[in-house]
This record gives structure tokens, sequence and C-alpha cells, in this order.
């Protein structure tokens, strides 16, 4: 039997915890498959999408939040960093390895089990004596040598994986978000930070987010008020300035411009009123 590690956080992921009950449904129960019959590796069979319940919009959802991966050779679906936390591990070597042990290490304590009851039946046994001492002289002739580290692993992406990305996504300031996900706790447990940047280009609220030109400052300007809304303000306030008057004018432009009845009265410089 196999296990899946889930810590208590991983429904607050934000990757996560965006998922809609069916997806989150169908991520869980593939993590499960995964674990059973694709040890280290992550991947999903198409012929298994099926059983799973992973119909296309799912698999899209899931794609778009970056829990799945799609390798765009040939077009499998890849669990996102299923290797780093399931290493694939060979069991019936470490099975055969601890048997082998366990008939040594008997073996062994057999061994000297026979050879202390023989010294002890033949009056050979010699008394136990204290280890003295040796000093170690401090100095030495060969000069201490600096310790080699092993290299780190590279923690910056080249020029040109950033102009493919910038090419791939225009409208997205593709360095900023670059310098967003390497400041990013969580990119310290990627091991590939390529594939790492390309989950976060593929979430939608990410690319609204670095926009060039955000598509949803728009949203924030109100639209104007149509002139029906201007015939009944003139109903509700009957003593509203005369239409062609200079009072009029600044009223009307000011809802125009999205200002609530009231405001736009007092810009046009007309007494307060209680309804």
């Amino acid at each position: 039997m196999t296990w899946v590690k889930l810590d208590d956080a991983f429904a607050d992921h934000p990757k996560i915890v965006g998922l809609a009950d069916r997806a989150f449904r169908v991520h869980v129960r593939a993590l499960c498959y995964c674990g059973r019959f694709s040890p280290g590796v992550g991947a999903i069979p198409e012929s298994a999408l099926r059983q799973l319940g992973a119909v296309p919009s799912v698999v899209k959802e899931l794609l778009e939040a970056g829990v799945w991966e799609e390798d765009g050779d040939h077009g499998e679906l890849y669990i996102h960093d299923f290797a780093v936390y399931h290493p694939a591990q060979n069991k019936e070597a470490k099975a055969e390895a601890g048997r082998r042990g366990g008939i040594a290490s008997g073996e062994a304590r057999r061994k000297q089990k026979e050879a202390e009851c023989f010294d002890s039946a033949s009056g050979l046994v010699e008394p136990k004596r204290t280890p003295v001492p040796v000093p170690v002289p401090s100095g030495s002739n060969e000069p201490d040598l600096p310790r080699k580290r092993a290299p780190k692993r590279s923690r910056e992406f080249s020029e040109e994986f950033l102009a493919r990305m910038a090419a791939q996504y225009p409208a997205v300031d593709v360095p900023a978000l670059a310098d967003d996900y390497l400041n990013w706790s969580g990119s310290k447990n990627h091991v590939d930070i390529e594939r790492g940047l390309q989950s976060q280009l593929r979430l939608e609220w990410k690319r609204e987010q670095f926009a060039k030109t955000p598509a949803f400052a728009a949203a924030t300007v109100p639209p104007p008020r149509p002139v029906s809304q201007l015939r009944s303000a003139e109903e509700m306030f009957p003593d509203l300035p005369k239409r062609d008057t200079p009072a009029w004018e600044v009223y009307v432009a000011a809802l125009e411009a999205g200002a609530e009845p009231a405001e736009a009265r007092i810009k046009a410089g007309m007494p307060k009123f209680e309804l």
C-alpha cells in the first residue's frame, strides 16, 4: 500500500483555495492515483481522466490554477512538483537489503557469543583494560585546505527565457512578475523555477496584477448617466433652474461625470434640499 502526503495547510494553499469542489475532488483523486501507479513522476494518462472524473472544463481549471501541468511536446498531464514531495522508492530493493542486513547482524552476534563462551570455559579471558589516551600534536606540516562546497543552483532567470515569456505574454510585465516570484518564499521549494514561473503566468489573476495596461482599470470609471435619469431628476427636484442656464449646464455636466444628484446640486451652487 502506498501513501500520499498532504499537510494540514493543503486546502489553504493559494492554488487550491480557489478551486471548485469538483476540481478539488479530482485533484485529490489524481494524487492518490499517481501515488499508486506513477510514483516519483506524477503522470496522468488520458485513459485515467474518465475514471478520475476529469472532464475538459475541470482539466482546464486545474491547468490554469497551476496544480497540473501539460507537456507541450507530447500533451501529457502531470501533477506540479509531484516528484519533489513524492520521490520514487524501490520497495523490493529496500526489503532485500533489510533482510540481508538482519542475517549478517545475527551471524555476527552468534560468533561473538560462541567466542565468549569458549574463552570463559578455557580460562583465557583477559581482564578488561582501560585505554590510555594518546596526545595528538596540534601542529601539522600540511596546510589546511578549504573545503569545496557544492555549487548552488542558480536562482535567476536567463534573459533568453524572459524574452520568450514576454513574447508569449505581451500584455504582462514579465520581469516584474519574475521578481515577485523569486521573492515569494514558496519558490524556494521549486526545483525548476522556469516551470514555476510558467505556472504563475497561467493564472489569470496574476496576469491582471502585473498587466502593463490593466484591463480592470476601465471598470472603475462609472458609465455616464442616461438622459432619462436627467429627466427624472428634473421631476424630482422642481426647484431646479431652467434649461440653457449656466447653473443647469454645471448640474448636467456633474451628473454625466458620475456624481450623485446632491453632489451635482452643490457643484452648481444650488441650495440643499431635504426629502
